[in-house]
């Protein structure tokens, strides 16, 4: 499909603008360091391309942007420009979690189904209790 569509996994936001929601799509850094962090926090599978990918404005905070005194002043919209540090940290992939793989929720998760294993962090913790 034509237009311009988010490259975070997951995330259905494309340049459309409705009444409700106001998106900005974002090119990827040309610093290779912010790049390589920004393409994982797409948690894409197979094969794309950040040269020709944008990411919306919902994962970002309000501090990754640069203010804009004048506009505020004057109370009028102007186009929202990314700090060259900003990284996506917000609605990324269920996997992410505040910029961290939820390995460890997971493993927690799936612990308290079952009975504790030993690669599971919290049967460590529970046998060093009952020594007590």
């Amino acid at each position: 499909m034509p237009g311009i569509y988010c490259a975070v996994a997951y995330c259905n936001n494309h340049h459309i603008r409705k009444a409700d929601k106001n998106y900005s799509f974002f090119t990827f850094p040309k610093d290779q360091e912010y790049r390589r962090l920004w393409i994982e926090k797409c948690q894409r599978s197979g094969e794309w391309t950040p040269e020709n990918s944008r990411i919306c404005s919902e994962h970002f905070t309000e501090d990754d942007f640069v203010r804009n005194l004048q506009a505020e002043f004057l109370k009028v919209k102007a186009k929202r420009k990314l700090k060259s540090t900003a990284i996506p940290s917000r609605n990324l992939h269920p996997m992410v979690e505040n910029g961290n793989l939820r390995v460890k929720a997971l493993i927690k998760e799936t612990s308290s189904n079952s009975s504790p294993s030993a690669c599971s962090p919290t049967s460590n913790q529970d046998s060093q209790e009952k020594n007590l």
